[in-house]
């Protein structure tokens, strides 16, 4: 078929953009992370209750699956119609959230009903469920990886959970917790619900936080196999809370307390999860805090993270052979949206360009004024809480990993290099995926290669997603 004047062209004007964003990655997650502080800062009202998660008792929960008292949620049909020629159906559901009455009890009023959008398109035979990233309201930006989906039969689930916060600022250390405990709780029941309503395949796929949640529901999942996502994800929160580029955006005052009541919960918390897997993390921190208690309260100052670039073997024919069935399907992956194409071939004008609005980038962020003065003693407080909490490798892998593809971006600000290779080694069998540019820039021009990522991960589980089912209404 043949394609109009202007299809053909719009690929190669957005070029030299996909190229711009990619060499300014780091310098535009800096000052993305900048621009986010106008409005304040994480955690201004301090650590909140950190004992509203008991992590013991909550996984003999999830031990005891199937739940009693399956997910129950409203649905209401939103729109009936097709899309490149494939019929769909668009629903928006509500749920009171099925965690524990601790948990429950801890969470904002507004927080304790759970939202979810279901995109069906007819004869699904599979479904993801995908987690937000901190600060990514509303449905829009998920729902966007799963309409060319669709024409591989597999239903998107963007799960949506409304909470007390400033933009994306939380105001409690606890909050961060018990609404993620909250949507892995979720995720896991909604999971469950889409093997209930004919999901051959399932996975579950999340961007940075997202990221985190999803890797943690995939390793806490009892029901089945599952393929698993993690994008731009780092191995805890503590990479980017504490050491990437939201580390200006903490309100470390806020967090200023005595060591004792911080150590206590973490050790409680770290005992529980010990049976999971042997985890050295928060307890090497502690030994930090106490050694770091007298120490001078001058802010850390890490160097910044080698380029990722996990080392990879010199392609043989079969192996480029391969390269290039993986190529084609990407392209297929796109769904025909020109405004995801990659080149990597740069014109020098672009590459001229993007060296002086680097520049410029650059001298906009040394003239911002700087954040909080962290304390010493609050960063290892809220390092040491965040291993305990939020680390993937403290919790057991899928029951698949080899479906497990993890993408991340080459110079990201937020998730260093090391975070994601530790992740990548915890699940034997995975694959390791990189794309240009930082994790502001490789979200908004790399939504193909998520959507592929989401579709191999899928294949990978050998359950395939052929055949038709009844056009049912969702239970």
């Amino acid at each position: 078929m043949k394609r109009s004047a202007g299809a053909l062209e719009l690929p190669a004007r957005l070029s030299p953009l996909t190229s711009l964003t990619s060499l300014l990655g780091r310098p535009l997650d800096l000052l993305y992370s900048r621009l986010g502080g106008l409005n304040g800062t994480f955690f201004e009202a301090g650590w909140g209750d950190l004992g509203c998660v008991d992590l013991r008792q909550d996984l003999e929960v999830i031990a005891a699956w199937p739940p009693p008292q399956p997910l129950r949620a409203e649905w209401r049909l939103l729109e009936r119609s097709s899309w490149r020629g494939v019929s769909y159906r668009l629903y928006e559901g509500t749920f009171r959230t099925p965690c524990v009455e601790r948990v429950y009890n801890a969470l904002p009023p507004e927080s304790r009903q759970g939202r979810a959008q279901l995109l069906l398109p007819d004869g699904y035979t599979a479904g993801v469920v995908h987690l937000a990233a901190t600060g990514d309201h509303g449905w829009s930006r998920r729902m966007r990886l799963g309409w060319p989906m669709m024409q591989q039969g597999v239903a998107t689930m963007v799960h949506e959970r409304p909470a007390d916060q400033r933009g994306s600022k939380l105001r409690h250390v606890s909050d961060l917790l018990t609404l993620g405990w909250a949507t892995i709780i979720e995720s896991l029941h909604l999971l469950y619900w889409l093997g209930n309503e004919g999901c051959v395949s399932k996975g579950i796929a999340g961007l940075s936080m997202g990221g985190v949640h999803a890797s943690m529901a995939a390793g806490l999942y009892p029901a089945a196999d599952l393929g698993v996502v993690p994008m731009l994800a780092p191995r805890s929160a503590a990479a980017p809370y504490c050491d990437g580029a939201m580390r200006p955006l903490m309100a470390w005052d806020a967090l200023e307390v005595s060591d004792d009541s911080i150590a206590a919960v973490v050790a409680s918390a770290a005992q529980a999860v010990s049976h999971l897997r042997e985890a050295s993390h928060a307890l090497a921190v502690l030994e930090e805090v106490r050694a770091a208690q007298q120490a001078s309260m001058a802010p850390l100052q890490p160097p910044p993270p080698p380029p990722l670039q996990p080392p990879q073997p010199t392609p043989t024919p079969p192996q480029q052979q391969q390269q290039q069935q993986q190529q084609q399907q990407q392209q297929q992956c796109s769904g025909g949206e020109p405004g995801v194409a990659e080149n990597s071939n740069s014109s020098a004008g672009a590459t001229r360009a993007s060296e002086r609005v680097q520049e410029a980038l650059l001298g906009m962020l040394r003239s911002q004024r700087q954040g909080p003065r962290e304390q010493r003693r609050a960063y290892h407080h809220l390092r040491m809480v965040l291993e305990t909490y939020t680390d993937v490798v403290r919790y057991p892998r899928p029951r698949r990993p080899d479906a497990a593809v993890i993408v991340a971006a080459e110079s990201d600000a937020y998730v260093s290099a090391e975070s994601v290779r530790a992740l990548h080694a915890h699940w034997p069998g995975s694959e390791l995926r990189l794309v240009s540019g930082g994790h502001v820039s490789a979200f908004l021009m790399h939504q193909s290669a998520f959507r592929c990522a989401i579709l191999d991960s899928l294949s990978r589980l050998g359950t395939g997603f052929g055949g038709a089912r009844p056009d049912a209404e969702p239970r």
